[in-house]
Formats: C-alpha cells, structure tokens, sequence
C-alpha cells in the first residue's frame, strides 16, 4: 500500500437503533480493512437493544457515542462531530465493507481533482439458498457507476 495513502486516517461512523445483533459484522468488516487507519465511531441512537453490550469485544478499538434517539441523519452529524479523520466513511450497522474497500476509495479520491462519490453494494441473503449478487459498480468504473448507482 501506498505510504502517503496509509497514512489518512479515515473515520467510519456507524449508526445504531435496533441492530445491535449485526452490529458486530459491521465492526469486524472495518477492522478487517486492508488500510489501517481508521478510527471506529458507533453512534448508539437511543436503540431500545443492547448496543454496548454488542460492543463489548470491541470496546478498545471502538468509541462509543450514546444520543437519545434522534433518528438517521442526526446520529450521522453526531458521528462527523466526533470524527478525527481527513475522510469520513458512514456504514449501516446491518452492512459490511469489503476488505479493500476503504484503500480502494482512498486511493481514488486523493488521485481526483474534484470529487462524486458513488455508493454499491453487494446483496446478501441469510439463511437463503439464493447466492450473493455482484457489487455494482466495480471499483474504478465510473461509467457502470454513474448508469447504475444513486450518487453523491
């Protein structure tokens, strides 16, 4: 990797209400990055479940922010708040990244003069027989990405 791209620190916000159970997925998929550092902010937005208790194996790799519940976007801006990152990342708790993922969007954005961002995704489906769908768009194919994702 890249040693000036190793060296952005990029924060990951993930809000929480009612998804302390798939929060850990979420948690290890960040810890699994191929680029190192990143900081971890859980934003706990008043879930009626056990949210700390989900993050108890994590609680040194994972700063915990408690709000009453305030609903998606406020728990999001709380996030930003607390970020240290020169990136930030935000993450669904019932949503993982892809090991390369943070790299990957790293390297693109410092390699841009002006910047879009474009969010995929890849379909899992538990307890399915049906297999996962391909990730749209690939990495690095901004034509399939600006035909088929929402940007931003």
């Amino acid at each position: 990797m890249n040693a000036k791209l190793s060296e952005k620190l990029v924060s990951i916000v993930i809000p929480c209400y009612g998804q302390s159970k798939l929060l850990p997925a979420a948690v290890e998929s960040c810890i699994n990055q191929t680029h190192k550092n990143i900081e971890i902010i859980v934003i706990d937005d008043g879930s009626p479940d056990n949210v700390e208790g989900a993050l108890l194996p994590y609680k040194d790799t994972v700063k915990l922010i408690r709000q009453d519940n305030k609903g998606l976007s406020e728990a999001r801006n709380t996030g930003m708040r607390a970020a240290t990152g020169k990136y930030i990342k935000f993450l669904d708790a019932d949503d993982w990244l892809l090991p390369d993922c943070i790299h990957q969007q790293v390297k693109m954005i410092e390699g841009l003069d002006s910047h879009i961002a474009i969010s995929g995704y890849r379909l899992y489906f538990e307890n399915q027989t049906r297999s996962e769908e391909n990730i749209f768009p690939t990495f690095g194919n901004l034509q399939q990405a600006l035909c088929y994702m929402n940007t931003g």
